[in-house]
């Protein structure tokens, strides 16, 4: 029972982060979007890919499948790790070192005297 509430809470998760990503990809200028138009397009279409198997991940929990759920676990984990390389490059092509919902959290949490 416990097991079940944690994989469902981890779908579930996923598809929160996901969803947040997906906002994310709307604060890029829109030059930088055209410096690395493919790079930007594959970022947005990884994310919804993740939100999609978070979704088909908390239908197996749901269902009790859970013996399927590793399989999906399993990939989201190496979806995780092409999105990171993704970013990676992504970021180093539009020249800047963090995403911009970084940069408004980061502003926000700064205090003035810090600048």
């Amino acid at each position: 029972m416990v097991g079940t509430v944690i994989l469902g809470g981890l779908s579930l998760l996923v598809v929160a982060v996901s969803l947040v990503a997906l906002y994310e990809q709307q604060l890029y200028t829109p030059e930088q979007r055209e410096q690395a138009r493919s790079l930007y397009r594959l970022r947005g279409f990884l994310w919804l890919l993740t939100a999609g198997l978070g979704v088909v991940s908390f239908g197996f929990v749901v269902t009790g499948e859970t013996g399927l759920f590793l399989d999906y676990a399993f990939s989201v984990a190496l979806l995780g790790l092409v999105l990171a390389f993704v970013e990676r490059r992504f970021h180093r092509a539009i020249d800047t070192d963090r995403s911009p919902l970084t940069q408004r959290f980061e502003d926000w949490w700064s205090h003035p005297s810090d600048r």
